[in-house]
């Protein structure tokens, strides 16, 4: 017989249900990327800065509640 409850198993079960639950975590991150103001990205370009500084500085920060909630609603969910 195999041991499904053996070492490792809380790991397991933990990370299939926050995998389950991945689709939660999307909806929070999409309903976060369309409330973003494209004005301030925009600003960001004309000012000089690249894709990657504009994605660090100034989308990641606007993102970072919502990629927190989302978080947070999957551990505790899983």
């Amino acid at each position: 017989p195999i041991d499904w409850l053996g070492q490792g198993s809380v790991v397991a079960i933990v990370l299939t249900e926050a995998l389950h639950l991945y689709p939660l975590f999307l909806l929070t991150l999409s309903s976060a990327f369309k409330r973003l103001d494209p004005a301030v990205e925009e600003a960001a370009v004309v000012s000089g800065a690249g894709p990657f500084r504009t994605f660090r500085a100034i989308t990641l920060p606007l993102l970072l509640p919502a990629l927190f909630s989302g978080s947070i609603l999957v551990w505790i969910s899983s």
